[in-house]
């Protein structure tokens, strides 16, 4: 005789897979949440005198502040601007000031924030914010401010403003994101990321990652008859100081056509996790143009200045040179070469300052 009951040892499988299905959103949404969270914790969401503001600074060194107000306010009409032909109330956006005196641009937009995607469900939000750009020579600043939301989940439209919704006071439980807000929070931050890195592009910065992979990276080390090559991070103090007491001839173009002057050396530094020099030049030497066109040139050092003075006001014919791997030359001699790309030029008072990214570095052995 059939048992019964012969079907109970599935019937708690069955339900175990259905509770497993109905509970898998939670299971993904628990493991996404073991991904690192510590950049959206205390302290991610800035406020000012009672007012979320989220700030950045991008460092643009060599250009004025009429080249980067041009640049931002080309890429701010394009971002800022309502689609053509937009049907969504939800989707505004506006540049409601742009000065180039002041070197300001403000934009006012509308747009949505999405939390996540389903098949038949969207969970998104719509969210206000002021953007305020300020460019300065070397520098831009945007600030992202004003927030506020608009939550229409079905039969109910909630509105927030970002003060009483993402704040540390208000997001965060015992060290942990609270449900809600929290995802507001995360999505915020997220959002105005995304808006700093597409201001970082059009400034022309690598992005972090970008910047912190070249860090790491081993420099190509090329060999010069005579010549130690050596990295740009790696060199001695003792030839840092001992380049500010030399002489120094600057060089530019290859063989033949090379054009030399006596420089002023103005140190070492680091731009974007780059080493880079500085030199001022006098536009009235006229070598100036030749190094923008090329954009390398060669710095060379030498121990006594009357050495470097013969070399420059000497005929071509009677300069000897050192050929550089790339091409380029050093006039014969040299303690230090260092070979350098253009990165920008600054204008001083009665000089050009030259920045240049080292390219390669010899000290003679």
């Amino acid at each position: 005789m059939k048992n019964k009951n012969s079907h109970n040892g599935t019937v708690p499988y069955i339900k175990l897979l259905l509770l497993l299905l109905a509970f898998s959103p939670v299971l993904a949404a628990a493991q996404k949440q073991e991904k690192d969270m510590s950049r959206y914790m205390a302290g991610a969401v800035p406020v000012k005198n009672g007012m979320i503001v989220f700030s950045k600074t991008f460092e643009v060194p060599g250009a004025t502040e009429k080249q980067i107000y041009d640049e931002v306010l080309k890429w701010a009409q394009n971002r800022f601007s309502t689609p053509e032909n937009n049907e969504d109330v939800n989707i505004q956006r506006v540049i409601q000031f742009a000065n180039p005196q002041e070197g300001k641009i403000v934009a006012q937009a509308m747009e949505y924030i999405v939390f996540s995607k389903k098949i038949l469900y969207i969970d998104r939000t719509t969210v206000k914010y002021l953007a305020i750009i300020t460019c300065k020579p070397g520098q831009c600043t945007m600030e992202i401010t004003n927030i506020s939301y608009i939550y229409d989940q079905p039969n109910v439209l909630n509105k927030y403003k970002a003060e009483d919704w993402i704040t540390d006071k208000k997001a965060i439980r015992k060290d942990k994101l609270w449900a809600i807000p929290g995802k507001f929070r995360v999505g915020t931050i997220d959002f105005v990321d995304s808006l700093f890195n597409e201001l970082q592009t059009v400034l022309g910065i690598k992005p972090d990652a970008e910047k912190e992979k070249n860090v790491n990276k081993k420099p190509v080390l090329l060999d010069l008859k005579g010549y130690k090559a050596i990295s740009p991070r790696n060199i001695p103090a003792a030839i840092s100081r001992k380049m500010g007491e030399d002489a120094m001839i600057i060089s530019t173009g290859e063989s033949n056509r090379a054009e030399y002057v006596t420089g002023n050396w103005g140190g070492l530094g680091e731009i974007l996790n780059s080493v880079v020099t500085y030199c001022n030049i006098s536009p009235t030497l006229g070598i100036n143009a030749r190094m923008k066109e090329n954009g390398t040139y060669t710095l060379s050092f030498y121990d006594k200045k009357d050495v470097a003075e013969a070399i420059v006001s000497g005929t071509e014919g009677s300069i000897n040179k050192t050929v550089l791997p790339s091409g380029n030359i050093s006039p014969e001699g040299a303690s230090v070469i260092i070979e350098c790309r253009k990165l920008a030029v600054q204008p001083q008072n009665d000089t050009e300052l030259f920045i240049g990214e080292i390219i390669n570095i010899w000290i003679k052995e």
